[in-house]
């Protein structure tokens, strides 16, 4: 019988937790993986999401803190050790090129299809929210949130819900303005409309150009 959910030690002596993780993901098996680990560095924990882990705690973190986890995990959420989280906001902060990094964010999220709606979505999923919290906080039901964040991975090209919440730090989703964003959104579609309109009556001129040359032919 498969548990519901498996607590795996990151740091075991011969096969690694990653390596479990990888193992059991590969097996498609209907289990929770929550890694505990020593480690708070961002790529790894990043890397062990994008392998099928469903969450990330620290060992050092409280008996209560493990336990709120595993329930959040259980529920469909993705829990993230706070100290982790620091880090990657505190990196992305300090970074040399943030501003540049910005526009690459809002440049890739507009290119494959993120739009503010799904955006707002986005930033509640990598925080670690499960379909029900987000849905009460953005007062949709839980089967929309669910549409949403699938039509998510399939933008973003992840295979599970963690994959996408360590794609939500990778891509800066929380350097980006929601304001800025509807704006840049917005301009973008008008310009596509037009583009389209323009698309369309060169479709037509050319139609009826067609038409007359062979009235032309035929006369």
């Amino acid at each position: 019988q498969v548990p519901d959910l498996v607590l795996i030690d990151m740091d075991m002596p011969e096969l690694t937790g990653l390596d479990v993780v990888r193992r059991v993901a590969a097996k498609n098996l209907d289990v929770k993986m929550l890694p505990l680990s020593g480690h708070a560095d961002p790529e790894y924990v990043m890397g062990t999401l994008e392998a099928g882990a469903s969450g990330y705690v620290m060992k050092n973190e409280s008996l209560s803190t493990i336990v709120s986890a595993v329930k959040s995990v259980l529920s469909g959420g993705v829990y993230i050790s706070p100290r982790v989280s620091q880090q990657i906001v505190t990196r992305r902060l300090h970074s040399h090129n943030r501003e540049r990094a910005v526009e690459d964010s809002l440049d890739r999220l507009v290119a494959i299809g993120i739009t503010p709606r799904l955006l707002k979505v986005l930033r509640l999923v990598g925080k670690g929210d499960n379909n029900e919290e987000i849905g009460e906080k953005l007062y949709k039901s839980a089967h929309t949130i669910r549409n949403q964040v699938d039509r998510l991975k399939t933008l973003s090209g992840q295979r599970w819900r963690p994959a996408l919440v360590a794609w939500t730090w990778r891509i800066g989703v929380y350097d980006v303005d929601q304001r800025e964003y509807e704006d840049i959104w917005e301009e973008n579609e008008r310009i596509r409309k037009v583009h389209a309109q323009e698309a369309r009556e060169e479709e037509e001129a050319a139609r009826i150009a067609a038409e007359k040359a062979a009235q032309d032919q035929n006369s």
